[in-house]
């Protein structure tokens, strides 16, 4: 600023600009200083704290401009001598530091011009040092430079070096084996389909190609993959997809659970067609109900309606209304458990309705119920205490209506023989792995213990003659 206002602002006072200049770059950064401060970044304050700072320099930058332009048109034309780069650099630093405010990620797009600013500190500082006529002046100034850079650069040398001691791949054991299957396994031209998060991984440890990767070159195959492989419910759209990217294996990580609403939400159209989510339910042990020839289960947990659903005329708005639980009742018959018509809780307004579920899927079998009701399924897994205790009916992941049609749903979780898709390998998350070979229990590959474990699965894709680019 000093650089630019030399023969323009100084005429006026260039003191009120730089300080306008340092408050609004304050402003910026420290409205949002931490949590529990009232500097937070939402608080009354923070607000006029930050949007205080831009009207400040914004008004007296063009009070400057008109006050030059009328009191000495011909000072007025130094303005087109002002040093362009360093105002691009000052602007470059000014957005930056609005994005990392705003989103803590950004902060990686802030180092470089954090960088440029802290060296061009000490080039500013050395030419208006050699400007002295006193060469012990000069002198002066080039060690001061000198012993400062050379600090900062050490001690940064220094963090960085203990950062990446502790610096290691995110790769977990169950991936690790998963990759190593892989590269014994399948052929060194082979391309596989699965969720960008996971490129790289299947690209460096499995050695093999991908369609998708946390590059994200093409942001719209993202979109693809979302809508015509995980949440489709139309095989022939996701073997075009495929096809048409030569994929020969797919892919399902048992984060994708997780992260259905992330994918679905990629994969949607403007009206959000593919949106949902898939939401776990716990077994509430104490209001377990012992019948004469049976037991009553309730699970318990919340989920909102991805989609409008509406029973007897009551209309239950997605997003807006949801279920709180289910009811199992079960019997037992010739000394297994049948289970009957379940009931799913629904809540609207404060208001409680039961409604009939139309699907349960437990032991490996999906068992469909008649009759009227809410279409989505109840999907039970065992869960396995800290006393190795298993209980078969421990906890339950609600599929909607709209989740238990997709691909990821119908291939990862039931299990559906498909003639396109056949599983070739499951890699069992290493805790299920290691209760199996110490206990010798035959327990699936999905439990609950200490929260979800679940499988890797890989499938290979069998096209039909048929395919279409």
């Amino acid at each position: 600023l000093l650089n630019a206002c030399d023969k323009t602002c100084c005429n006026i006072s260039y003191l009120p600009a730089l300080l306008s200049l340092i408050f609004n770059l304050f402003s910026l950064i420290f409205s949002r200083y931490k949590p529990d401060s009232i500097f937070n970044g939402t608080s009354a304050i923070s607000q006029f704290v930050y949007f205080g700072g831009m009207l400040l320099l914004a008004g007296f930058l063009i009070y400057v401009y008109f006050k030059t332009f009328y009191t000495d048109k011909n000072n007025f034309k130094n303005f087109s001598k002002i040093d362009k780069g360093l105002i691009f650099t000052l602007i470059w630093f000014a957005w930056l530091a609005i994005g990392a405010k705003g989103a803590i990620r950004l902060i990686f797009l802030f180092s470089p011009i954090v960088a440029i600013l802290g060296s061009l500190f000490f080039v500013k500082v050395a030419e208006y040092g050699f400007k002295f006529k006193d060469n012990l002046f000069k002198i002066a100034t080039l060690v001061l430079v000198i012993l400062i850079a050379v600090s900062l650069f050490y001690n940064f040398v220094h963090i960085s070096s203990l950062n990446d001691k502790g610096m290691y791949p995110n790769l977990n054991p169950q991936w690790i084996s998963a990759m190593n299957w892989v590269k014994d396994n399948t052929k060194e031209d082979v391309v596989f389909a699965h969720w960008w998060d996971y490129g790289y991984w299947v690209q460096t440890a499995g050695k093999r190609a991908t369609i998708l990767d946390g590059g994200n070159a093409i942001p719209y195959w993202d979109h693809l993959m979302g809508r015509y492989v995980l949440t489709t419910p139309n095989d022939e759209k996701a073997l075009e997809f495929l096809y048409t990217h030569n994929a020969t294996h797919l892919l399902i990580d048992p984060s994708d659970i997780g992260k259905y609403p992330a994918y679905s939400l990629i994969g949607s159209n403007e009206n959000h067609d593919r949106y949902s989510w898939i939401q776990p339910f716990s077994l509430n042990e104490q209001a377990t109900q012992e019948t004469r020839n049976g037991t009553i289960y309730l699970f318990q947990g919340g989920t909102p309606f991805d989609e409008d659903f509406i029973w007897k005329n009551e209309i239950f708005v997605k997003e807006r209304a949801g279920i709180a639980g289910f009811i199992l009742p079960t019997i037992q018959k010739e000394g297994s458990i049948k289970f009957q018509k379940p009931i799913a809780i629904l809540v609207k307004n404060g208001q409680r309705f039961d409604v009939p579920l139309n699907c349960i899927f437990f032991n490996n079998q999906l068992k469909e119920f008649e009759g009227d009701g809410l279409d989505g399924c109840l999907y039970i897994i065992p869960k396995l205490t800290s006393q190795g205790q298993l209980n078969n009916l421990g906890s339950a992941y609600y599929l909607s209506p709209k989740t238990k049609k997709s691909l990821m749903v119908r291939l990862y979780f039931f299990g559906q023989e498909n003639p396109n898709f056949k599983l070739i390998h499951v890699e069992d998350d290493p805790i299920v792995a290691d209760i199996k070979a110490k206990t010798g229990l035959k327990i699936p590959s999905i439990i609950d213990f200490n929260g979800l474990r679940a499988p890797i699965k890989i499938w290979e894709i069998n096209y039909p003659k048929d395919v279409k680019v």
